[in-house]
């Protein structure tokens, strides 16, 4: 079973990563802060998976990233206007598997955390 507080940290450090500003990691770390927000990014995350593998392929994680936006989740709204899709996705794919697994997200939000 999936560790929802893992899953909460993932979606914070991939949206902490969409810009790597200040300002974007201030709305990050505001939006992992906030209990709604926290569940709304873990069901979303759940949404995304579509195997439920665990991983993220490209194509789960631009549906994480378009659910996120949608719900108003930190910077997702900046990934998805100006399509950085890719650019985040390779960052986070540490292991270049061509998928991200919930222990990369884990080692970027602590890295983001830092």
């Amino acid at each position: 079973m999936r560790n929802a507080t893992t899953i909460v940290g993932a979606v914070s450090a991939v949206l902490l990563l969409a810009l790597a500003s200040p300002a974007a990691a201030q709305g990050a770390a505001t939006s992992a802060a906030d209990p709604k927000k926290q569940r709304k990014g873990v069901e979303n995350f759940l949404k995304a998976d579509k195997d439920e593998d665990g991983l993220l392929s490209r194509r789960e994680f631009k549906k994480l990233i378009d659910l996120n936006a949608r719900s108003n989740l930190g910077e997702a709204d900046n990934i998805a206007r100006t399509n950085k899709y890719s650019i985040v996705f390779s960052l986070l794919d540490t292991d270049r598997d061509k998928s991200i697994s919930l222990n990369e997200l884990g080692d970027a939000a602590r890295k983001a955390g830092q």
